[in-house]
């Protein structure tokens, strides 16, 4: 008789650190919005070591299981290259869309607007701590202004850079285009959320960000699977969709730091939208 395998529950922030590093998609067909689960690659429920988890979606987690036949089997060193392969995959977009995205390296560009904080934690006079907070906003207002305005042109530039890949025809060049754009409008959410308080977005705002736009890819690959099949040009089309929605994310965004702020916003709005 086959002795049972003692299975150890996976902490919530490890299977959360887990999912953002795979960008909640699957390692070994990287299909973006497919459900997905954390598989112990090898087969031990209780060893819930980082190294030993992947993230893989139901068809591909199949193939990981033994089947008799001619069945195919996924083996243990295959998900790990994988897994490999996929997290350096996710890391180098995510620094790339770092450095074009990011608060400091935009504000920075110009050698101007820094962000001030002040140390005291608590200011008894009343009318210094309205002082400093009125500075402190003032410089925040200007901080938002500045970034807002700059993400234009880098929105221009990076459309730019995937325009050939878009233009090839090729399903696979065409969503790696697209996904790398989405990579650039998650980077700047996670930088327009630092204007909010502390506390908001679960505490950690690149994972909430990341789960929100997980969730829009989850959502259109379901509702356009009314075949019960997805093709390869249908990847493309939800990942289009998938980029309008996080497109109106940045602007939402942006919006209401512009009206908390008193930062203008039509004239950025027509300019945002017109780069496509």
């Amino acid at each position: 008789m086959k002795q049972k395998k003692n299975r150890i529950p996976i902490s919530r922030d490890l299977a959360a650190e887990i999912m953002y590093e795979s960008d909640r998609t699957c390692c070994v067909c990287n299909e973006k919005g497919k459900s997905t689960q954390i598989h112990h690659i090898d087969e031990d429920p209780s060893n819930n070591s980082k190294s030993n988890l992947a993230i893989l979606c139901f068809d591909c987690h199949e193939e990981t299981q033994i089947r008799g036949g001619f069945g195919r089997k996924l083996n243990a060193q295959q998900v790990l290259k994988y897994k490999s392969e996929w997290l350096e995959r996710v890391c180098n977009r995510r620094q790339e869309a770092d450095k074009l995205a990011s608060l400091k390296t935009i504000t920075n560009n110009e050698g101007n607007v820094e962000p001030e904080q002040t140390t005291e934690l608590f200011i008894e006079d009343s009318s210094i701590s309205e002082e400093i907070e009125k500075h402190n906003y003032e410089n925040e207002r200007k901080l938002l202004e500045s970034y807002v305005s700059k993400i234009i042109d880098f929105k221009a530039v990076i459309y730019k850079h995937v325009k050939p890949k878009w233009d090839s025809g090729i399903n696979s060049k065409m969503k790696s285009g697209i996904y790398e754009v989405i990579d650039f409008y998650e980077e700047v959410l996670s930088e327009l959320v630092t204007f909010y308080p502390n506390n908001l977005f679960d505490g950690n705002a690149k994972v909430f960000i990341n789960d929100a736009v997980s969730a829009r890819f989850n959502w259109h690959r379901t509702i356009n699977n009314v075949y019960g099949r997805l093709g390869t040009m249908d990847a493309v089309i939800i990942a289009d969709m998938v980029l309008n929605d996080v497109d109106n994310m940045v602007q939402d965004t942006v919006r209401v730091l512009a009206e908390k702020y008193g930062v203008e916003y039509k004239e950025w709005e027509k300019r945002w939208t017109k780069i496509k």
